[in-house]
């Protein structure tokens, strides 16, 4: 789930939930981060 200022909060089964900070700057996200879109306003 994206977060504003470039920030996401992501879960994975083995590692729990984690904040992301500068997701292009990750080097994981970086290369796999595909889009963001808003579904509620």
């Amino acid at each position: 789930m994206y977060i504003e200022g470039g920030h996401m909060i992501h879960a994975s089964s083995s590692n729990g939930v984690h904040i992301t900070y500068n997701v292009l700057n990750n080097s994981y996200w970086g290369r796999n981060y595909l889009f963001a879109k808003r579904i509620i306003d």
